[in-house]
């Protein structure tokens, strides 16, 4: 799993751009800001020392420095191109801790989502590795009703077997009648302890399917060990993917 989540962080890494802004915050810099210091160490300095004085109009000037006349036009170059040197290192600057951000809230964002997204690759691994042979499973007797692999799994009503007046929930093998008002019911257990020929292909199809799935979860927990030893899929899930793929085998 931490495989997985650097390789994600990686390519969020990749696309946030801090690869490209970190060389050039790191290089260009620190030239950049020497170039400014050096263009600030040109100007003129506030080198006249002006005595406090009082305005035509009364107000008081309190004792200061200034430059030299004419320093002002004569910096107005330097303050130009320092202007354009400051502006290089904000872009710099706002390109490298921008980057930077948007890694973080990035990177956040994938540990957050990386669970249910590495639960998926996980899967999809697994599931790649196996090979599902359903020859016999998708030739299911008609009147062996299951609704985990009917194809018409929409819910239905609740039966009773006609021989031993038990419930016979919406997933559990039962025989039926196929009628379609008040079909009869013939529970797993009638079935299996009533000695009927007309009951063997059904029995021997559920003992199949029993054995297959068995198999397949047995495989699927295996190979998903060999990758991450730490990870535990429920076994509902597992049941419920062979499910579906044998409900479309049989479309």
């Amino acid at each position: 799993m931490k495989q997985f989540l650097l390789k994600r962080i990686f390519v969020v890494f990749l696309l946030t751009g801090s690869w490209l802004f970190a060389p050039i915050y790191f290089i260009a810099h620190p030239k950049i800001e020497a170039n400014y210091d050096s263009l600030s160490k040109k100007l003129t300095p506030y080198s006249v020392d002006v005595r406090g004085y009082y305005r035509s109009d009364g107000t008081y000037v309190r004792p200061h420095s200034r430059r030299p006349p004419g320093s002002v036009k004569r910096d107005k170059p330097i303050k130009s191109e320092m202007s354009k040197v400051s502006t290089t290192m904000f872009i710099v600057s706002a390109g490298f801790y921008g980057s930077l951000a948007a890694l973080l809230i990035g990177s956040l964002d994938t540990i957050k989502l990386h669970e249910k997204d590495y639960h998926n690759f996980l899967f999809n691994k697994v599931i790649d590795q196996i090979k599902l042979d359903f020859t016999y499973l998708k030739n299911k007797p008609s009147n062996l009703i299951n609704r985990k692999i009917s194809r018409y799994n929409r819910y239905s009503k609740v039966y009773d077997c006609i021989r031993c007046d038990e419930h016979i929930g919406q997933y559990e093998f039962n025989w039926s009648n196929l009628a379609k008002r008040k079909p009869q019911k013939i529970c797993l257990n009638c079935m299996q302890s009533e000695k009927s020929e007309r009951f063997t292909e059904g029995l021997m199809y559920v003992y199949e399917y029993q054995k297959s799935i068995e198999k397949f979860v047995s495989i699927f927990n295996e190979l998903c060990f060999a990758i991450d030893e730490k990870y535990v899929f429920e076994e509902h899930e597992i049941e419920g993917y062979f499910n579906k793929k044998l409900i479309e085998s049989r479309t």
